[in-house]
C-alpha cells in the first residue's frame, strides 16, 4: 500500500441533494469511482468559510447485521439571519444525498436511494463578544457501503 503524505484537512464545499434530483449514480468499473448524474434545480451548496468550518467523518463498524458506516458531515452557516432561515429549515426537514469536497480535492458521495442522510442544526450566538454566531449543520446516516469516490468534479 502506498500513502500519498500531502494532506490538508477540511473539506472546501457539500452539496445537500434530493433524491428527486439525482438521475443517475454509476460506478466506473475500470477505476472503482462512481459518477454523479443530476438536476441542479433544488441543490443547496454550502461553502466553507475557512478550513476548520466543514468536516466529513466516516467509521466502520459491525454488528449481528454486518458492516455500516455511519457518516457525518458538519457545515457551519454563519451569522443566524433571516436571508439563511428558510434555507436552513429545509435543510432541517428534508432527505439528503450529499456531496462533500474536501481541501485534497476529493469528492465524496453519501447516502444513495436506499439510505439518505438526516440534517440537525444547533444555532449558537455564543457567550462572548469574540465568539462565533452561526448555526452547524450535521448531516448524518448509517450507511451499508463506505462513502463512494466520485471521478466527475461537480
Amino acid at each position: 500500500m502506498t500513502f500519498d503524505t500531502r494532506t490538508v484537512g477540511g473539506v472546501a464545499y457539500a452539496l445537500a441533494i434530493p433524491l428527486s434530483a439525482v438521475t443517475v449514480i454509476a460506478k466506473n468499473h475500470v477505476t472503482g469511482l462512481h459518477n454523479l448524474t443530476m438536476n441542479t434545480t433544488n441543490v443547496i451548496r454550502l461553502d466553507s468559510l475557512d478550513d476548520e468550518t466543514f468536516s466529513f467523518n466516516e467509521t466502520h463498524g459491525r454488528d449481528e447485521h454486518g458492516d455500516f458506516w455511519d457518516v457525518n458531515v458538519r457545515a457551519v452557516v454563519p451569522k443566524a439571519c433571516l436571508a439563511n432561515a428558510t434555507t436552513i429549515e429545509q435543510l432541517e426537514r428534508g432527505e439528503w444525498i450529499v456531496v462533500s469536497k474536501d481541501q485534497n480535492g476529493v469528492l465524496r458521495l453519501s447516502g444513495d436511494e436506499d439510505t439518505l442522510l438526516t440534517c440537525a442544526s444547533d444555532a449558537t450566538s455564543g457567550t462572548a463578544h469574540v465568539d462565533a454566531n452561526h448555526t452547524v449543520l450535521t448531516f448524518s446516516g448509517r450507511l451499508g457501503h463506505p462513502s463512494w469516490l466520485l471521478e466527475n468534479d461537480l
